[in-house]
């Protein structure tokens, strides 16, 4: 989390393979906006995806988060290069 000037959280999340595809997912990236902008008051939070995770970014998109940019060959696990897609969701809606 960064305060003033930028009042934005990174979010990031993992659900193992054989819990998937039962909302766990989408309910808590709900229940931590709820949280980063009620309590804690913050503008902003973004997320970062590998291009390949369709499922991630549907877990994005239903929480009201936008695509705004991507990163080639910016990550390389297992001697794979994966492109990242930047999301973000303002607190009022607004992109």
């Amino acid at each position: 989390m960064e305060r003033a000037p930028f009042e934005r959280a990174t979010l990031g999340y993992r659900v193992g393979e054989r819990h998937s595809g039962y909302g766990y997912a989408s309910e808590a990236v709900r229940l931590a906006l709820v949280e980063a902008f009620g309590p804690l008051g913050l503008c902003r939070v973004e997320a970062v995806v590998t291009a390949e995770h369709a499922a991630s970014q549907g877990v994005l998109r239903r929480n009201g988060f936008r695509a705004y940019g991507r990163s080639t060959r910016s990550v390389r696990p297992h001697q794979t290069w994966h492109d990242l897609l930047h999301y973000e969701r303002h607190r009022d809606g607004a992109l």
